[in-house]
């Protein structure tokens, strides 16, 4: 579970890290880096589909 949109940033950025690493390294690391990138995006994801934000008060 994700508590403030700021870390669900810095999830998606270390997700970015990850995939930008896997670049580098040979296929099975890659391929671990990428299956770890991938679930910190469905968390991000699904913390972007059932964020509550607060009703504007007039």
């Amino acid at each position: 579970m994700l508590r403030t949109d700021q870390h669900a940033a810095q999830l998606r950025h270390r997700a970015d890290h990850l995939t930008h690493q896997a670049e580098h390294l040979p296929d099975s690391i890659a391929e671990r880096l990428h299956t770890a990138a991938a679930r910190l995006r469905h968390h991000v994801d699904t913390h972007d589909a059932t964020r509550i934000t607060p009703e504007p008060t007039s």
